[in-house]
């Protein structure tokens, strides 16, 4: 699939740009097409070739919105990769109007160098298109590259945790958290339950059969993590529906990230059926909050009610604040404590992060 749509973007392409010069040839005599280094001529296009141009730059144009995850952004693209064109073609029109209308320059180098900006045939055109194009696309990569560095290492909030540790048995929670507290300077220790799950119907409908907006289309791919809490996490802001009592015993219930339903096709009151070690668990939907992925705290966009996910055989996470001085002594402390417990320092993968940037 992908070699063919390789192969049709590659037709299209050299048959929009082809089919011009071609039909504005047509009825020129060989002898003028060999003399074409030094005679211009030409018997100029017909309004077939100028229609046929522009169905092969539209189905070109279609073809490009059709097959991209993301119209909406294709869309913006192709009328941008258009109006670019048109910029840099009467940009080019500019240029040679200029040099024309200007006054002839006594160095024969400087003269011929002027004329041959606008003469007939002159390749001003195309090389302002190549040019303008060229840093366009420059340009707009640089700009890309500006504002996720930035994401990364001036939007994100001054408290950002210096450690996530995950695979905390059960067992250890309690002497987990005497260890790094023991540490000096560790701060805001915060531990959730952590389980694993995967998403395969929404409302009833297999997930495969829904369609998704692309966006969140990771929801569904592959297993997913989730929790369950009696209260809503810390911050969480509840857009519909409402969070279930402390002591809610009774038919599983699941809140969403609110743009992450969205996507999904769901609102409250829906079923969502997760798998989790092989056993289905249908929840209706209780409520939606908005998630804010930049605090780098802990945040599941599933969230279950208690009393039926603690019975799963599952371990925790955990986050902790801690003066860069500290976080060796941390480290150190929790790992040979627990060598099964991983210490991810957050500091490292924004590094990592903008570096690969």
């Amino acid at each position: 699939g992908a070699l063919a749509l390789a192969a049709l973007y590659g037709f299209l392409t050299a048959l929009a740009f082809a089919l011009w010069p071609l039909g504005a040839i047509r009825g020129l005599p060989a002898a003028a097409l060999l003399r074409g280094a030094v005679e211009v001529a030409s018997s100029g296009a017909r309004r077939r070739d100028l229609a046929a141009v522009a169905l092969a730059f539209l189905v070109l144009a279609l073809v490009a919105v059709a097959t991209a995850e993301n119209r909406h952004f294709a869309l913006w693209f192709v009328a941008g990769a258009a109006a670019s064109l048109a910029v840099f073609r009467l940009a080019a029109a500019a240029i040679q109007g200029l040099a024309r209308r200007l006054s002839r320059p006594r160095h024969p180098g400087l003269r011929l160098a002027l004329a041959n900006l606008h003469r007939p045939g002159a390749p001003t055109v195309a090389i302002v298109l190549a040019f303008g194009i060229g840093l366009t696309v420059l340009v707009v990569v640089g700009l890309i590259e500006g504002n996720l560095t930035r994401q990364v290492t001036e939007r994100l909030p001054d408290e950002v945790p210096a450690f996530f540790f995950i695979d905390i048995q059960p067992g250890q929670v309690e002497d987990f958290e005497r260890t790094a507290l023991a540490v000096p300077g560790v701060a805001a220790l915060e531990r959730v339950p952590s389980l694993r799950g995967r998403i395969i119907r929404l409302d009833g409908v297999p997930a495969g059969e829904v369609a998704i907006d692309f966006s969140v289309r990771w929801v569904r791919h592959g297993d997913r993590g989730l929790t369950y809490a009696a209260k809503p996490p810390e911050g969480a802001e509840i857009v519909a529906g409402k969070w279930w009592p402390e002591d809610y015993s009774g038919p599983p219930l699941v809140s969403l990230g609110a743009k992450e339903a969205a996507g999904l096709g769901l609102e409250v009151g829906d079923t969502l059926t997760v798998n989790v070690l092989g056993r289905e668990v249908v929840a209706t939907v209780a409520n939606l909050r908005r998630i804010n992925w930049a605090t780098f705290g802990i945040n599941f966009v599933l969230v279950f009610a208690p009393g039926l996910l603690e019975a799963a055989p599952h371990s925790f996470i955990a986050t902790a604040q801690v003066p860069v001085s500290a976080e060796v002594a941390l480290e150190t402390a929790v790992t040979d404590r627990f060598p099964n417990i991983s210490a991810i320092r957050v500091r490292d993968a924004l590094a990592t992060a903008a570096r690969i940037l």
